[in-house]
């Protein structure tokens, strides 16, 4: 395990209660953060050294709002999950039915402030704020900037909200958000 307790460029947040990825990041980039893009990843996951330079670069290159990144999959003990199985590498761009323009990846998201505060951040839902955000972007035609390159690794495990009986796709939690972005997607 890796001690960031003596570095200056990380810090920790805790809520009194768990209120989901989104909203913690919503609250703390309104509230903790002044820089001009938006880097979103996981606590549990890895991005590898050149992201922020190539993402960055990519966007001015590509005078692009918001930016996305293929990553690798890894597998911790415990995990049963094998719909991930099947896909080594997750990609942007496959379409699905909760994401019909195609897919970003939320561990590598990238977003300029500016375009993150005028869409008033993540919707405030436990889980899949970031699959609605993905089609407010695409619905709205936000240019993204998307890299082939791997940008991070995605490390599955048995406590990760994908996987977690609470929060999984056939979960009740999902059930609700899924519902809350179609009728968003439809208003």
């Amino acid at each position: 395990t890796m001690s960031y307790e003596n570095k200056e460029n990380i810090f920790f947040f805790r809520t009194n209660k768990s209120i989901g990825p989104y909203c913690i990041a919503n609250s703390i980039v309104r509230y903790h953060t002044s820089s001009d893009f938006i880097a979103i990843q996981d606590a549990d996951d890895i991005s590898y050294d050149y992201r922020f330079d190539e993402q960055i670069g990519l966007m001015k290159e590509q005078t692009a709002l918001h930016s996305s990144g293929p990553m690798k999959h890894s597998i911790l003990p415990g995990y049963t999950g094998d719909r991930h199985l099947r896909e080594p590498t997750l990609m942007c761009g496959p379409k699905a039915s909760n994401v019909p323009l195609g897919r970003f990846i939320n561990g590598t998201r990238m977003i300029e402030r500016e375009l993150f505060e005028d869409l008033n951040g993540f919707p405030g839902i436990f889980c899949s704020g970031d699959i609605c955000f993905d089609n407010t972007v695409q619905f709205l035609g936000i240019k993204t900037a998307v890299t082939k390159r791997v940008l991070g690794e995605r490390r599955l495990h048995p406590d990760s909200l994908t996987n977690h009986p609470s929060t999984s796709r056939a979960s009740e939690t999902r059930d609700i958000c899924m519902q809350y972005l179609w009728n968003s997607l439809h208003a």
